[in-house]
């Protein structure tokens, strides 16, 4: 058995057996209380290296009480015959030791004998899927978001990467800022130390980007930055119909937001599209007001042409008012999905809420069927319901809840926390004279 150290509140199975004396020797022993045990005998437990400490016993409920220290009872005389339920002190589980010893010695008069347990106490938790319980490794898979780095292709070279990044240093980075800030480029492009970084032809590169350029560039004057360009390859086969459009007033123009005026100053239908005239009277500056003002609706009215629009914008206007615009300016998602028309008077994640079993919660009112074993048909009533629970394919164990008839066959489980603490839970419900109910769910977080 394997128990992480300092985990509270664990209760240990005994499988106990008639010994040489008994009327069956090796046989399930059932009956037996507390008392049986307390008097004439002793339940105890040994830590590594220290004297054996009594536990003083006491009855339980039911096999599926709270844990209560000492506490000792039967699980299921007719289904699990010999299994015993006992409930051990946190002290038997602190940190500190490897291992320790739990045994119980059942009165002689009894004729039975329960086998001692080892318990290996380990100092991580076994159970953690992600990191094993080792708090100094970080808790998400590796190459995730807060994870351990991994290399994809193999060959990571932290080494190489250190050297490379020790070439920034904190003089260079100070340079380019202040070159950066500067719009010094000329000065970028002679900082670059070898032509294979820069290209082939840096001394021409160099005389383009001269500051006398630079300053025409600060300037705005475009057409005389294109016609500097020194080579055809450099700024296309036609400058002279470029710089014919790029000029300052059409700059100015452009500037000032005059974009009908901008439009129709392209001087070829290839440039602009083949209806320059319907596009200049949408983009009156009117319009450009109304889109500046956020006022969509009207926007989307003002589109001359059902092609251009869609075949409804009077239906997409009514969807686009200003207040749900509104509230997408302010990432309001899920008010913007409780307006969806949709007519059943629930919000989406209410509706997933509401059909998940949470892990490690609490869950109420579970309600299943169970039929008589002598025909598997006949609902079952009356019966003295036992529930058990398999978390993450483990072994079954007394489930913490509670067991309730409703009628006619259907009983009720109100579970606790423990009982959904897992990825996949299966329950089992028996009764003596009826047959075995399973459920198996998934839980969410």
């Amino acid at each position: 058995m394997i128990v992480t150290a300092g985990k509270t509140n664990v209760s240990v199975y005994y499988y106990i057996v008639g010994d040489a004396g008994h009327a069956t020797p090796g046989e399930p022993v059932t009956g037996l209380l507390f008392s049986d045990i307390e008097t004439g005998g002793s339940a105890s437990y040994v830590r590594q290296g220290a004297a054996r400490v009594d536990l003083t016993l006491k009855t339980l409920a039911s096999a599926s009480a709270a844990h209560d220290d000492g506490g000792f009872i039967l699980v299921d005389d007719t289904n699990q015959p010999g299994v015993y339920r006992c409930d051990y002190a946190d002290a038997t589980f602190a940190t500190g030791v490897d291992q320790a010893i739990l045994s119980i010695v059942v009165a002689s008069a009894n004729n039975a004998v329960a086998a001692p347990i080892l318990v290996d106490i380990f100092d991580i938790d076994v159970r953690d899927s992600v990191r094993g319980g080792m708090t100094s490794l970080p808790n998400a898979a590796a190459d995730a978001v807060g994870g351990l780095p991994i290399s994809d292709a193999g060959g990571l070279d932290l080494d190489t990467k250190l050297a490379n990044t020790n070439e920034i240093t904190v003089a260079r980075m100070g340079a380019l800022t202040d070159w950066l800030n500067g719009g010094r480029l000329d000065l970028l492009l002679d900082a670059i130390p070898t032509t294979a970084m820069r290209g082939t032809d840096s001394a021409a590169l160099a005389s383009v980007c001269t500051e006398a350029r630079l300053a025409e560039l600060d300037a705005a004057n475009i057409p005389a930055d294109i016609d500097a360009i020194p080579t055809t390859a450099m700024r296309g086969t036609d400058s002279a119909a470029l710089a014919s459009v790029c000029t300052e007033a059409r700059l100015a123009e452009l500037d000032a937001g005059n974009l009908p005026t901008d439009i129709a100053a392209i001087p070829t239908t290839a440039m602009r599209g083949t209806d320059s005239a319907a596009l200049a009277s949408v983009c009156t500056e009117a319009r450009l007001a109304e889109l500046d003002a956020g006022n969509l609706p009207t926007d989307i009215a003002a589109i001359p042409t059902t092609a251009m629009r869609g075949t409804d914008s009077a239906a997409l206007a009514s969807v686009c008012t200003e207040a749900r615009l509104a509230e997408l300016d302010a990432a309001n998602i899920p008010a913007d999905l409780d307006a969806v028309l949709v007519d059943t008077g629930t919000t989406l994640p209410a509706l997933i809420d509401d059909l998940a079993v949470k892990k490690n919660a609490t869950f109420s009112n579970f309600e299943f069927l169970m039929v008589l074993t002598s025909d598997h048909v006949t609902p079952a009533t009356g019966l003295t319901v036992t529930g058990q629970r398999s978390i993450d394919g483990g072994a079954f164990a007394g489930v913490g809840g509670t067991i309730a008839e409703v009628s006619n066959g259907i009983y009720q489980f109100d579970a606790l926390a423990a009982d959904t603490n897992g990825d996949v839970i299966t329950w089992r419900f028996s009764s003596a004279t009826a047959d075995d109910t399973f459920v198996t769910f998934k839980t969410v977080a």
